[in-house]
């Protein structure tokens, strides 16, 4: 089954560390779910397990849309840290609403005596794992990103790659993108908070 996982994740991002990356999302969710059946009191039985599993499809699917959202920011022109920001700032709002929405719609079976598990697994699995995804996600996909170009730039042996990559430098500021300063992350964290 997880084989066919990575191979769906690879078709639709088409990129060996970007689907890594989703997959390495799903696991938040265990945080969030252990966390509320340890709150609630609720036993991690066969029903609970059931709803982690059932959590690690919708905590993946919303790292799709954000990672989809970024390589459509990035294809259209924009520089790679806005994208990145930009991206999980609109996309906060949409994935933040239908995981609200999950859990609204958990809330009638969590007092079922057979259901209450999985309810509480997925209601506390779905609020912790978005937050961590959003964030994750878009710092991971960074580093992913940043080693493709890094790469990109190694393979380059000719003396105008040489030139091209002074004048890059400079025209960026020295690399100032999201992941070497952190009053992009600070910037980011209030872009999500007051949206």
């Amino acid at each position: 089954m997880l084989a066919i996982i990575v191979v769906l994740l690879m078709i639709q991002l088409q990129h060996f560390g970007k689907a890594m990356l989703v997959l390495a999302t799903g696991p938040l969710g265990i945080i969030g779910a252990a966390a509320a059946l340890l709150i609630s009191g609720a036993p991690f039985g066969f029903v609970a397990i059931l709803g982690v599993i059932a959590l690690l499809g919708i905590i993946m699917r919303n790292s799709i849309i954000l990672v989809d959202q970024i390589d459509q920011d990035i294809a259209a022109g924009m520089d790679r840290s806005e994208a990145i920001v930009g991206a999980a700032v609109r996309r906060f709002r949409p994935i933040t609403l239908t995981a609200l929405t999950a859990v609204l719609a958990l809330i009638p079976i969590s007092r079922a005596v057979f259901w209450g598990p999985l309810a509480y697994a997925m209601m506390g699995g779905i609020l912790v794992a978005t937050v961590l995804t959003i964030l994750g996600a878009a710092g991971g996909l960074c580093l992913v990103l940043r080693s493709r170009e890094e790469e990109g730039q190694d393979r380059r042996t000719d003396a105008g790659a040489g030139e091209h990559r002074r004048h890059r430098t400079a025209a960026t500021g020295a690399g100032r993108g999201i992941e070497h300063d952190p009053k992009n992350v600070w910037r980011f964290l209030e872009e999500i908070m007051l949206r």
